[in-house]
């Protein structure tokens, strides 16, 4: 894999890292208080036979850190910017969790790039007031709470099943590098409607979770999805059960219904 940068509109430098061939393009986009070598094990096992890409967005791992951003538009108009400097007409797009939000505004800003979307143990919902009468929520007391260190370290062990222990002291430490305004700014912005972006959607989507989800609510939302529920995994499943997760993802873009494979290489 290889090491890239690009500076965008705001003199934000983003760092991505691209490797692998094919004529298909796989990106994928990590979610809070997270970074792109969380997705070492898909990157590895997918560039065979795609490009694939890796982006760290702002505020995590070796992107720049601005004061301001950190919303689910400004996280798409980076990943656009990438998109642009990589020449990369369309691809699938992974997102894991806190991620999602950026992608789906991808996705509806720009949906002639999104060949299909996999989201991984993610949510939507409609839009909160973390300020108003859904201040006392459990959103907006995490936004609050992860101020103190303890509780923001309790908070992310609890995102590793206890299946996977030898991974917890690593994903907590990359967590806790993040600078903690953009912590919870990052958290604060899921907040929004993501159920209008989701129905907004038109391209294929595969919805994995570690837990099952409510298939009849997220059919109703998004107009072409089917679900995989991984075992033995905690919330970071791209981490924990990398060989379910790499399946689930190669399967569901081999489908009839997912064409991948078109000219969005340099």
């Amino acid at each position: 894999m290889e090491d890239r940068y690009v500076t965008i509109d705001d003199g934000t430098t983003l760092h991505y890292v691209v490797g692998g061939h094919g004529e298909s393009t796989i990106v994928f986009v990590h979610g809070w208080c997270s970074n792109a070598t969380h997705f070492e094990a898909q990157l590895m096992a997918f560039s065979s036979t795609h490009r694939v890409l890796a982006i760290d967005r702002r505020g995590h791992g070796t992107s720049d850190a601005p004061e301001h951003g950190y919303n689910a538009q400004r996280h798409a108009n980076d990943l656009a910017a990438v998109f642009d400097h990589e020449q990369i007409a369309s691809a699938a797009i992974v997102g894991h969790a806190g991620g999602c939000p950026s992608v789906l505004q991808f996705a509806t800003d720009a949906p002639e790039r999104c060949e299909a979307l996999v989201l991984l143990d993610t949510r939507i919902s409609p839009k909160s007031d973390l300020r108003g009468s859904e201040s006392d929520s459990p959103l907006a007391q995490m936004v609050t709470s992860i101020d103190d260190d303890a509780t923001f370290e309790r908070i992310y062990r609890g995102f590793i099943s206890d299946r996977h222990p030898e991974l917890v002291d690593s994903v907590v430490a990359a967590a806790m590098r993040v600078p903690r305004r953009v912590a919870q700014e990052d958290l604060a912005s899921i907040a929004i409607d993501t159920v209008s972006l989701a129905r907004s959607v038109d391209c294929p989507v595969l919805w994995l979770t570690a837990e099952p989800a409510d298939e009849a609510l997220l059919g109703s939302i998004l107009r072409e999805v089917q679900f995989e529920v991984v075992s033995d995994s905690g919330h970071f499943v791209q981490l924990e059960v990398p060989d379910q997760v790499n399946a689930a993802i190669a399967s569901f873009l081999n489908k009839d219904s997912v064409n991948p494979v078109r000219d969005n290489q340099r």
